[in-house]
């Protein structure tokens, strides 16, 4: 019995709703203010307040960055002593043994021949 209640109650909404007829579609402006078009491939034409708070809001980013440079740069370079490269051994840099073998004979035959200057650090 219920069920058949509830139909009864949803064909009465729908007969309400065809009596009244189409109804008027109302674009809403949300609040005031200034509603710009969209504009297909170009600039969007801003305010002078929204101009003002980029460049306000771009500067305090700015500022926030170069401030904590400039009074903690450990938090960007680290806070560790850096490596020495030249200390490393052809392995722990993954070059193969066969390559620097190559390299060392060159470099001795290059220094025999004295025609090519080599700068050792």
């Amino acid at each position: 019995m219920s069920s058949l209640g509830r139909t009864a109650s949803v064909l009465r909404a729908g007969v309400q709703l065809l009596r009244r007829g189409p109804h008027k579609m109302v674009v809403r402006k949300a609040g005031g203010g200034a509603h710009i078009e969209a504009q297909y491939r170009q600039f969007p034409q801003l305010t002078k307040n929204q101009n003002f708070q980029a460049e306000l809001l771009g500067g305090a980013m700015w500022f926030w960055i170069l401030w904590h440079l400039w009074h903690d740069p450990d938090a960007v370079l680290g806070h560790f002593p850096w490596p020495d490269a030249s200390k490393w051994t052809d392995e722990e840099l993954g070059i193969p043994a066969a390559v620097s073998r190559l390299s060392l004979s060159v470099l001795a035959a290059a220094e025999e021949l004295d025609h090519v200057f080599i700068w050792k650090s």
